[in-house]
């Protein structure tokens, strides 16, 4: 039988007998079983505005809706409503993005993607930030069949770099030269004169230009005895006449660094060589314990996001603890709009993973083709940590008693109703089994 056919009979009977083989009058009602929206064939375009801005042009969205009077079934088309679900952008340095798109009847749907991209990876006074840029970037979308890569060209991975690093303040123009700046230079610096290792510490720098000209492209290389250290770099950029402009450096020394002291020294640059003097300092090394610090990611232990209403579905979560302790009384909640089912773990050293099973219920009423959102929270009980992440199922086959229980006069109109499918060939043998055995399940 057409799955069509076969979706029809199923509503048909959990709505309340055997309607499937019932001839439908003219008042029937009219009920939606099904609304399903897709993408035209056709490229995934990507823009970039002078200032970094992406524009994403999927192709035009349609979606068919179906529905059913008595046992007929009529499909019809329409544009997709507005707005879609959100895209999905990926960094080739693993930063991610979630943009809404705008989808204007008539129009292929849009997504406008803005920086920063994070601070951290993206620098236009770092050459190396070019090769970061480069990509591919990857592109995702729910009604996409497969991710999109994009590799942006040169002429495009320069108007990243700078459109990124105009988000950040850095201007990375050059000038001609006039008078000369005269750059004085207050660092590095470190919260409590002291690095640490295990645990954050940040790096400041302070330049300021008391000259009559301005400086370009300026930026520091940090040159250390520690690798963590060696080769970080401050980057100003231009920095004008009375400007003063301070940046800062977040680092994180590993727990086992065997110095107990560091030597900075920073080298400077500037377009024009009007560069300042190198500057070095000494900061001693403190070691810390960090506190444990957890990640979640989570899916279905079968593989596959479609579920039935009413099934116990399988979350498989891998929890992590990134920190530097072992996380005590770890437990993993799980939701899909109903109860919520946990799951413990035992204690996760520092640097290491485990893996739980959250058996999380469907609710019983979910609709055929409803998207339904499972929240997963993994929590600590030492210190309150809590991590969370969220993923989307959809619904394929609704049941067919879904308040799960039946009377035997209920049951035994439900089963007419599947054995005439049978009998008409809308059912297999073992399709009949398995949704005989699902009512029987009901019976109280």
């Amino acid at each position: 039988m057409t799955p069509r056919r076969l979706l029809a009979v199923l509503v048909s009977i959990a709505l309340g007998g055997a309607a499937a083989c019932v001839v439908p009058s003219t008042t029937s009602p009219t009920r939606t079983l099904r609304v399903r929206p897709r993408l035209d064939d056709g490229p995934v375009i990507v823009k970039l505005g002078s200032d970094g801005t992406m524009a994403v042009t999927l192709p035009y969205c349609r979606q068919q809706r179906v529905t059913m009077t008595g046992n007929e079934v009529d499909e019809t088309e329409e544009p997709c409503p507005d707005p879609l679900d959100p895209l999905t952008v990926v960094a080739p340095w693993g930063r991610t993005v979630h943009v809404p798109v705008a989808n204007v009847r008539g129009k292929s749907p849009t997504a406008l993607i803005t920086g920063p991209w994070g601070d951290a990876a993206i620098d236009p006074l770092d050459r190396r930030s070019w090769s970061r840029v480069s990509g591919p970037w990857r592109i995702e979308h729910p009604l996409l069949r497969q991710p999109f890569t994009w590799v942006p060209s040169d002429e495009e991975v320069n108007r990243l770099v700078y459109g990124i690093g105009a988000s950040l303040g850095i201007d990375p123009s050059v000038g001609a030269v006039s008078d000369p700046p005269e750059l004085v230079v207050d660092g590095p610096r470190v919260s409590n004169n002291e690095l640490l290792a295990g645990g954050p510490s940040i790096l400041a720098l302070t330049v300021e230009n008391r000259g009559q000209g301005s400086a370009y492209r300026l930026y520091a290389t940090v040159r250390s005895s520690v690798p963590a250290l060696h080769g970080l770099q401050f980057s100003i950029g231009k920095l004008a006449p009375g400007q003063a402009i301070t940046r800062h450096l977040p680092v994180e020394l590993p727990a086992n660094v065997t110095e107990s002291s560091a030597m900075l020294v920073l080298a400077f640059s500037e377009a024009n060589g009007f560069q300042p003097a190198n500057v070095s300092k000494r900061f001693p090394i403190k070691v810390v314990a960090t506190a444990p610090r957890l990640a979640i990611a989570c899916a279905p232990a079968s593989g596959s996001l479609d579920v039935d209403a009413g099934e116990v579905v399988r979350m498989r979560c891998t929890i992590t603890n990134e920190g530097g302790q072992a996380a005590r009384g770890v437990a993993v909640t799980g939701t899909m709009g109903g109860a919520p089912a946990s799951a413990s773990v035992a204690d996760i050293p520092a640097r290491r993973s485990a893996v739980v099973e959250v058996p999380v219920r469907v609710p019983s009423n979910a609709a055929v083709d409803e998207r339904l959102a499972v929240e997963l929270v993994v929590t600590e009980s030492s210190v309150a940590l809590r991590a969370a992440t969220r993923l989307e199922v959809i619904v394929r086959r609704p049941r067919l008693c879904p308040t799960g229980k039946l009377d035997r006069a209920q049951y035994l109109a439900k089963r007419r109703a599947l054995e005439e499918a049978r009998t008409a060939g809308d059912l297999t043998a073992e399709e009949f089994d398995r949704y005989d055995a699902e009512l029987v399940g009901c019976l109280e």
